[in-house]
């Protein structure tokens, strides 16, 4: 008989009562709604984090592949200047390298976009392209 009291006294000191505490909510339906929002937000963060780490991953195979193809490239040029390209004979290489003679490249206006409304986006628009516009005219 003493094993069986000493056996109880063993599970009383390892198991802790739970006090459990119960309270009433005013609105439980709002705080239940919020509570399935907080929750769909958090799936939509792991959904979006699990797409960010897919879309990471293949960015790191595909610049590892552009790395590679570079690489190759590098290699083959060093090869083709070495081996296959004729040499120039110091007589015949210029001097001073000529000046590229720079182009004056004409910017294309871009379509103007016909901006209506009297909300605040339309009127920032308008003033972006009013200013856009003195500009060009400096």
């Amino acid at each position: 008989m003493p094993a069986k009291h000493s056996h109880k006294k063993e599970a009383n000191t390892s198991v802790k009562k739970q006090h459990v505490v119960h309270t009433r909510l005013d609105r439980p339906i709002y705080l239940r709604k919020l509570v399935l929002r907080a929750a769909i937000d958090a799936t939509k963060a792991l959904k979006d984090y699990s797409e960010l780490k897919l879309i990471r991953d293949e960015k790191t195979r595909v610049l590892g592949m552009l790395h590679r193809l570079y690489e190759d490239i590098e290699k083959r040029m060093r090869r083709l200047e070495e081996k296959e390209l004729p040499k120039i004979p110091e007589m015949h290489k210029p001097k001073q390298l000529q000046h590229v003679q720079e182009i004056k490249v004409e910017r294309q206006e871009k379509p103007k976009m016909r901006i209506e409304g009297n909300d605040d986006v339309s009127k920032l628009r308008r003033e972006i392209d009013a200013i856009e516009n003195r500009l060009k005219n400096l």
